[in-house]
């Protein structure tokens, strides 16, 4: 007599493997990962030009850092009514492209010697704020390309890339600054955006535009009801609580451990700019 749990690990089974039999999906998947890499790429390597070509202060470092990720303070709220009222390929496609441009500006204005801790200041909050539009837009767009059954799979291998670039990325990162100067390696993390954005555009998924709702004319209404809702839930407070402190403390730590390591471990000669 076959077991009453048989179909269960069966079933699951199926999932996954229709999962990855969604070419779409693995379009998405592969350039996703691809650019995870490349983010752990910009985290180590952005902050060099300013260190070795600038000599930027302990202070000036940290504003470069700040403006980074000040849109994820700024704009999420805006960013999130914006995505919900327009198709999410598009958004994401802009996004991408106007990183690997961000990024490419930071070699070439260095080239030129127009590089500046401003000027880095102004690329930094433009990476920040596209990376806002591009993390909201792909999470909304995965439901169009995963079937509703599938989704927790499809977020589990999302997952596990973003694991695997969290652990190896900073290694491939560091061979990748010391071999080619950290100014080519941004480049290196905008061919990345380039690489996805090519796979999204492969994605055949034909989006519908989303549907007007009452009271969508009103930003501000939309944003205040979204705060009243998850301000009304007890585990996404703490959830908001432990992340702004993690990224808190993490950004203004990380800030420290490259000026350390480039002035204190004397790791100049291995990170000289072009």
């Amino acid at each position: 007599m076959a077991s009453p749990w048989a179909s269960e690990p069966l079933g699951e089974k199926h999932v996954s493997a229709s999962l990855w039999r969604n070419h779409d999906f693995v379009k998405m998947w592969t350039g996703e990962s691809v650019s995870l890499f490349g983010t752990y790429i910009t985290q180590l390597a952005f902050p060099l030009p300013a260190i070795l070509a600038l000599d930027a202060t302990a202070s000036e470092v940290g504003f470069i850092n700040a403006a980074r990720f000040a849109p994820f303070l700024l704009i999420p709220l805006f960013a999130g009514v914006w995505v919900d009222r327009h198709r999410r390929k598009p958004l994401l496609l802009m996004a991408r492209v106007g990183c690997a441009v961000a990024l490419c500006a930071v070699p070439l204005t260095q080239t030129a010697g127009m590089l500046s801790v401003a000027l880095m200041c102004v690329i930094a909050f433009v990476i920040g704020a596209l990376g806002v539009v591009d993390q909201i837009a792909y999470q909304a767009f995965v439901p169009s390309v995963v079937p509703k059954d599938q989704l927790v799979q499809a977020n589990s291998g999302f997952m596990g890339s973003e694991s695997a670039a969290s652990v190896a990325g900073p290694g491939v990162a560091g061979l990748l600054i010391a071999a080619i100067t950290a100014p080519v390696a941004l480049l290196a993390n905008a061919a990345s955006f380039v690489f996805s954005t090519v796979m999204l555009l492969f994605v055949g998924v034909k989006e519908q535009k989303p549907t007007p709702v009452d009271g969508d004319k009103r930003v501000f209404a939309q944003i205040l009801l979204g705060m009243r809702l998850t301000l009304g839930n007890r585990v996404l407070v703490s959830l908001i609580g432990w992340s702004g402190t993690y990224n808190f403390f993490h950004s203004g730590a990380f800030t420290l451990v490259v000026i350390f390591l480039v002035h204190s471990l004397r790791f100049r000669c291995m990170l000289t700019p072009i």
